[in-house]
């Protein structure tokens, strides 16, 4: 049976085998991602009381709210630099990078400003039904995720980058190794003291383990492999921004229902 499978993957033509090699690696490392997940759960509840850890998933949750305020700005991005790519339109495709980059940039820069000058006004004990005492626990951590939230959006571009040349395996690849990294620092804070509230500890991970990995990815990448698309503020031009976000917009209202139905829950 694995023989007559080999035999008919070598058969196949160039697209079908990038497509089935695709599907069988994005499995592959789907399971290992969905299973560093599952086993961070034991050890998050090991380190954090039921409580923090219930908290902890609601802060998840409100922070993913604001996951539709890239205004689905990276879907448009993979549909736009696809459509590029295939006609070999490299001028095009590094205008529509060097744009989206520098929305996302402008964008979630002024709303992490916004969201730190209402953060100190705002009682998150009492948003996430806790104990006054953790308050500043709560204010640091808050900021901490929102942070990385911001930063991660603009870093994540790479991701969509890879899948517009048809490489899904090694976006996924890249989240799997963040999952992976994350479920061995959880597993070390297990015996590690420290004098910071565990939820600020737990905040700081999960906001600098994805960025510590997404920035020098972005760095090699525009260096070596996608060095004719690295992002230049010469190449930001704005009638390509209403390009990607007309095309995004669409995107934008299934992100925004996908929020309703599945974030909310924890809150």
């Amino acid at each position: 049976m694995i023989k007559n499978l080999l035999e008919k993957f070598r058969n196949q033509d160039i697209k079908t085998k990038i497509v089935t090699t695709n599907i069988i690696w994005s499995a592959a490392t789907k399971v290992i991602s969905i299973g560093s997940s599952f086993l961070s759960v034991p050890l998050l509840l090991a380190y954090l009381n039921p409580t923090e850890y219930g908290i902890w998933l609601t802060m998840g949750a409100f922070l993913g709210w604001f996951g539709v305020f890239d205004l689905g700005i990276g879907n448009g991005l993979r549909n736009k630099l696809t459509e590029a790519l295939t006609v070999k339109d490299i001028e095009s495709a590094n205008i529509y990078v060097s744009t989206a980059y520098a929305a996302l940039s402008i964008i979630f820069t002024a709303l992490f400003f916004i969201f730190f000058g209402i953060s100190y006004f705002v009682n998150w004990s009492i948003i996430f039904n806790a104990s006054p005492s953790l308050g500043g626990a709560l204010l640091t951590a808050i900021i901490i995720l929102f942070a990385a939230l911001c930063s991660q959006f603009v870093l994540k571009l790479i991701s969509t980058i890879i899948i517009a040349h048809h490489k899904i395996a090694w976006a996924d690849a890249l989240n799997t190794l963040i999952q992976v990294v994350l479920l061995l620092i959880i597993w070390q804070l297990q015996e590690t003291p420290t004098n910071y509230h565990k939820l600020v500890v737990i905040s700081a991970v999960y906001a600098i383990v994805p960025i510590a990995i997404l920035i020098p990815v972005n760095l090699v990448l525009f260096k070596h492999n996608y060095a004719y698309l690295r992002p230049s503020l010469s190449l930001v031009k704005l009638s390509h921004f209403k390009s990607i976000g007309s095309l995004g917009s669409s995107f934008f209202l299934i992100q925004l229902a996908a929020i309703v139905i599945y974030a909310t829950d924890n809150m």
